[in-house]
Order: C-alpha cells, then structure tokens, then sequence
C-alpha cells in the first residue's frame, strides 16, 4: 500500500519511516524470535500459550463476524424489490 501511495501520490506521507522496509521485516522477524523463545522458557511458556488462546478466539469470532457481514450484504443486495414497495402489513 505504502508502495503504491508514494508512486500515485507522495505527498500523503507526512511521516516518512525509517529504513523502510527493511526495519518493517526486521522487526517482524525479531518478534517472532522471542515469540519462539518464550515456549522454550519455562516459566514463559504458560504465558504464551495462553496469549496463543485468546488470539485464536478473537480470530474466530472475527470470522464469524465478517461471514455474518457478508451473509447480511448478499441477502440484501439479492433482492429485486426494496422494502417500500410492497406493504403486507395492511
């Protein structure tokens, strides 16, 4: 994204990041080194495994959330008639 805004339009950037991309994947990789450190660590690793849990459960009701989203955007964009024009309830 950050590639295609300097390309379209540079002057949205009003902060410019340093080393980019290369402090981006660096940090990547060194929070995944102590991530893995952290199973290794005995008194860590009831930590990480907990935070392994709570991040699984946020994504699977992010899932759920979007699917229920998308369900709702086709059920209603399905329609060929809006709701105004036929009133049942008389």
């Amino acid at each position: 994204m950050r590639r295609k805004i300097e390309r379209e339009n540079p002057e949205l950037l009003k902060v410019k990041m340093w080393l980019f991309p290369y402090l981006t994947y660096f940090t990547i990789v060194a929070t995944t080194a102590l991530l893995i450190a952290m199973f290794f660590i005995e008194s860590m690793r009831s930590q990480i495994l907990f935070t392994c849990v709570v991040v699984a459960v946020v994504m699977i009701f992010y899932l759920l959330t979007q699917r229920n989203k998308v369900i709702k955007q086709v059920d209603e964009s399905s329609s060929i008639f809006s709701k105004d024009e036929f009133d049942f309830e008389q």
